[in-house]
């Protein structure tokens, strides 16, 4: 599985969440370690709820994108 987090250029702390060549999330890293996600529409129509998620969960949730089902 490919699943890259990518630091915003110009944000601190906020990272967006890219998955075979796709970002389907943007982040805010929280001082816990843990990700806060919000999931972009287009590639999670059914599950847009923010979320608090570690790597772990992440790449478990990732899973449920639109993209995840295609490839």
């Amino acid at each position: 599985m490919t699943l890259e987090l990518i630091p915003h250029e110009k944000r601190v702390n906020h990272l967006r969440i890219k998955y075979k060549g796709v970002v389907v999330a943007d982040g805010i890293r929280c001082p816990s370690g843990r990700i806060e996600v919000r999931p972009r529409e287009k590639h999670f129509p059914y599950n847009r709820t923010n979320r608090v998620l570690d790597e772990g969960q992440l790449r478990k949730f990732v899973l449920l994108s639109e993209i995840a089902k295609e490839r």
